[in-house]
């Protein structure tokens, strides 16, 4: 559910009202330029997918080969960390079922860096930050 508040939407719960959006950034392993288009197309997909069944929701999302930045919105109750973990490990499963593993050895199970970069959006608009990530890697 959602509740206008001036001219701003916000999401409640039954004993809170709430906007939590976050600035996500996952690099793949070793930086390697893998995601090609077809590929970004899928994941982009999946992480939709996966938001959705944890309660969750991707607003904006762009990738370039080595890297993924994305928007998402999230009730209080959840913990960011843990989120961001099941994320990381669906996309990755998602990934590595379709198209096999992208590295070798000890990796081969692999496809994200261990780290990730998040970041609360805080006074700046959901529009200027949308335009932002659809923007990243443009000159």
């Amino acid at each position: 559910m959602s509740k206008l508040i001036g001219n701003q939407d916000f999401n409640t719960a039954s004993h809170s009202v709430y906007r939590l959006t976050y600035h996500v950034v996952w690099c793949v392993k070793l930086r390697r330029h893998i995601l090609s288009a077809e590929w970004r197309d899928f994941l982009f997909a999946s992480l939709c997918e996966s938001a959705e069944f944890v309660n969750c929701q991707i607003v904006e999302v762009y990738g370039e080969e080595n890297h993924i930045h994305f928007l998402l919105d999230t009730p209080p109750t959840v913990v960011l960390s843990e989120l961001i973990g099941k994320l990381k490990s669906k996309t990755a499963a998602a990934l590595l079922d379709r198209f096999g593993p992208f590295f070798y050895g000890k990796h081969e199970r692999t496809v994200w860096s261990s780290g990730f970069f998040v970041a609360s959006t805080g006074g700046v608009t959901l529009e200027v930050l949308k335009h932002y990530v659809e923007n990243q890697g443009r000159a």
